[in-house]
C-alpha cells in the first residue's frame, strides 16, 4: 500500500473518531500491537457497534463516545481503535 493509501485510511479514521493523530503515528502504533490485543479491540468494537443499533445520524454520537470510551480502555488512540477495527472487519 502506497502512502496516499495511508494517508486516505486515516483521514477517514480521525473523521470518524475526532482524532488527530498523525498517518505515521497511526499506523506504527497498529504495526507494533499485538495480534491478541488487535482481536480483543476488534471483539469489543464489534460489540459496542451492534448495541447501537439507530440511523446513523441518531448512532454516530454515541458510537463516537463509544470509541473514545473504548480507547481509553486499551490506552491508545481512538482513530487506532477505528483502523483496527476496520481494516480486522475487511477480513
Amino acid at each position: 500500500m502506497i502512502n496516499k493509501d495511508l494517508d486516505k485510511f486515516a483521514n477517514i479514521a480521525r473523521l470518524m473518531t475526532g482524532s488527530n493523530i498523525s498517518t505515521d503515528e497511526l499506523f506504527n502504533k497498529i504495526k507494533t500491537m499485538n495480534e491478541v490485543t488487535k482481536e480483543d479491540i476488534f471483539l469489543k468494537t464489534n460489540s459496542m457497534l451492534k448495541k447501537t443499533n439507530l440511523p446513523f445520524d441518531k448512532a454516530y454520537p454515541l458510537v463516537k463516545k463509544g470509541f473514545t470510551n473504548l480507547a481509553n480502555e486499551f490506552d491508545i488512540d481512538p482513530a487506532v481503535l477505528f483502523q483496527i477495527y476496520i481494516t480486522k472487519l475487511g477480513k
